[in-house]
């Protein structure tokens, strides 16, 4: 999952029904494709 943040995308991951766990934290303006390998 990912939540746009300002100038950031966080992606992050549920790992229970109140924690989540902070993937990456990336630039808007970055491709994200070859860095996550989407």
């Amino acid at each position: 999952r990912k939540f746009p943040q300002g100038s950031h995308v966080i992606f992050y991951q549920q790992i229970g029904s109140q924690q989540i766990k902070i993937i990456r934290i990336l630039h808007k303006s970055m491709d994200v494709n070859p860095i996550l390998g989407a």
